[in-house]
């Protein structure tokens, strides 16, 4: 009985690789991925991916919604603001234009009106009578209620023969004719005249002329004053003697401004 020692190399020739296989398969076991789970573990990723994408994409379209809201709120903000601003600028100026209206009334109704109120031979009788001077008194009046200012008065006289009165006078420059000052005319006052004295003495022949309506007189002439608001007025008349003895008014060259903005120049 000799010891017999076993010779382990020699009866586990094998020991070696299996060992070796079995380290593989331990390592396969950590890294081997089954089909299936690779493909839902793709799909969970695909699935996740198309949520972001689905939860951004909704989010861009809210923001997008109030983008549009903010932007047309602005606009309608804007809108007002102009339409506002429109508003305002038309009623001042509608203020604008009733105050200038009430003030244009106001200055119409309180200003100086002068015109002609009568005209006259100044005889006794007041007709042209035989030896005395023929001339006429052209009377004017204040008709508004405060006073004609820096009031002057031209006149110019002239004579025609003929069958009848030419009625309508032509051609009148008034910047020719010289003007007399008269001053100021309170409302309501008669107080400026001028008198055209057209003969010294009135013949026998001219007196029978003018009652056979072939001789005839005429006078014309302008005033012009500033009323109380600083701006300028005229007036100019026009009259013919009738065979009468009373004077009538030519058909042109009896007028009134109409303006109210040509500054005073009396001064």
């Amino acid at each position: 009985m000799s010891g017999h020692k076993p010779q382990h190399g020699k009866h586990n020739p094998t020991s070696g690789p299996k060992k070796a296989e079995c380290e593989e398969k331990s390592t396969n076991r950590h890294v081997y991925v089954e089909p299936g789970v690779e493909i839902d573990l793709v799909q969970d990723l695909k699935k996740k991916y198309e949520s972001s994408q689905t939860e951004s994409a909704a989010h861009n379209r809210r923001q997008l919604f109030w983008t549009k809201i903010t932007t047309v709120l602005l606009f309608l903000t804007a809108g007002f603001a102009g339409w506002q601003g429109w508003s305002t600028r038309k009623a001042s100026r509608a203020a604008e234009t009733a105050a200038n209206v009430a003030k244009d009334s106001m200055q119409i109704d309180q200003r100086a009106w002068l015109a002609v109120t009568d005209i006259y031979t100044t005889t006794n009788s007041k007709q042209p009578e035989l030896g005395l001077p023929l001339d006429a008194r052209i009377q004017f009046r204040n008709a508004g209620k405060t006073p004609a200012l820096y009031t002057r008065i031209s006149r110019n006289q002239g004579r025609v023969e003929a069958d009848y009165m030419p009625d309508t006078l032509t051609g009148i420059d008034y910047s020719k004719i010289d003007f007399t000052p008269s001053g100021s005319v309170p409302p309501n006052s008669d107080n400026p005249f001028t008198e055209a004295q057209f003969v010294n003495h009135l013949s026998k022949k001219d007196l029978e002329a003018i009652r056979a309506n072939k001789l005839h007189f005429f006078v014309y002439g302008k005033a012009i004053y500033c009323d109380v608001f600083g701006k300028e007025h005229w007036t100019t008349y026009c009259y013919h003697l009738l065979a009468g003895g009373a004077y009538a008014v030519c058909r042109n060259n009896n007028e009134v401004d109409t303006g109210k903005d040509e500054p005073c120049h009396g001064k």
